[in-house]
């Protein structure tokens, strides 16, 4: 039974809604179908649901993990490297624009590089062998789509002909809406596998990732509340996830990093490296978990060694 079948279950969700779902990705429905009664119905659910889910086991799938670098190496300390093995934006890894600081993280086209914003911006850096301060001249450069208040691509034109991507860390938007358009999501947002973590009956917790998730689906139930506000004390909230989605932005340089849900309604994402969350209701949260849950293939996770097997 998929999410659908619910909602014709418990009566009161026109079919054109139904047809409407088969025939299109793109138009939200969930804000037309969200009563009280689908609401009440749906927490209840969830709640038998997650009480059969620990008598479920999903089909097993290999995760090969490496040795730590540390005891590949007899646990040495890890060698600094010489400043000439460095790229230029690890040399200069910090970049101040308009008093605002930007950190490194990695190329760009030159075909997302839109007007120059600044010309002839000082970079230092420090050869962490030697102690010696270097310096360089930089241009900054609008990002096709993208506020210069979250990020600008840099290029430093005495040495290499490249740009890089240069983020505000400390970029803290007020609203999902404000996130949204800031970075242009829209376009610059991909999704991959959701991850969920239960307890067997054993008592040991297992991760299962389930593939097959639309990015229309979580645009659909978690992200269409453009109002949702970003809470201001992040760092001193208890935030437990309930289920997390790998989320890209190739364009930005970030890969399989999170959006989560929390078990207290909220969203929260580490995209531009600080800590956002925006409150949407345990109802939406719980209704996300549940589709993904009854409509994507599920794989319990077991991480071996080389020489290890999926266990009898």
């Amino acid at each position: 039974m998929n999410v659908m079948d619910l909602f014709a279950a418990i009566g009161g969700v026109s079919d054109k809604y139904v047809d409407e779902s088969d025939r299109t990705h793109k138009r939200a429905i969930w804000p037309a179908v969200l009563g009280v009664a689908a609401c009440l119905a749906m927490v209840i659910g969830a709640m038998e649901f997650f009480n059969d889910r620990d008598n479920t086991k999903w089909p097993l799938k290999e995760v090969h993990i490496e040795q730590s670098e540390q005891q590949d190496n007899g646990g040495e300390i890890a060698v600094l490297p010489d400043w000439e093995e460095l790229d230029i934006n690890q040399k200069y890894p910090y970049i101040l624009v308009d008093r605002v600081e930007f950190t490194s993280r990695d190329n760009i086209s030159p075909n997302y590089i839109q007007d120059m914003l600044f010309s002839g911006v000082e970079a230092s850096g420090i050869d962490m062998l030697s102690g010696v301060t270097h310096k360089t001249t930089t241009d900054i450069y609008e990002i096709q789509g993208i506020s210069q208040d979250c990020a600008v691509a840099v290029a430093f034109p005495e040495v290499s002909d490249e740009f890089y991507v240069y983020i505000n860390s400390e970029y803290s938007p007020d609203t999902l809406e404000q996130f949204v358009n800031d970075l242009n999501l829209r376009e610059n947002m991909l999704f991959g596998s959701a991850w969920y973590s239960y307890e067997k009956e054993s008592g040991e917790y297992a991760t299962v990732e389930f593939t097959g998730l639309e990015d229309y689906v979580v645009w659909d139930m978690l992200l269409d509340d453009l109002t949702a506000k970003n809470v201001d004390n992040y760092d001193s909230m208890n935030f437990f996830n309930k289920m997390s989605i790998s989320v890209f932005v190739p364009v930005l340089g970030y890969e399989n990093i999170s959006l989560s849900v929390t078990e207290d309604g909220y969203i929260t994402t580490n995209i531009l490296d600080i800590g956002k969350a925006f409150y949407i209701g345990e109802n939406k949260t719980d209704m996300f978990v549940e589709y993904v849950l009854n409509n994507c293939q599920g794989y319990e996770i077991i991480y071996i060694q080389d020489d290890e097997g999926i266990p009898e």
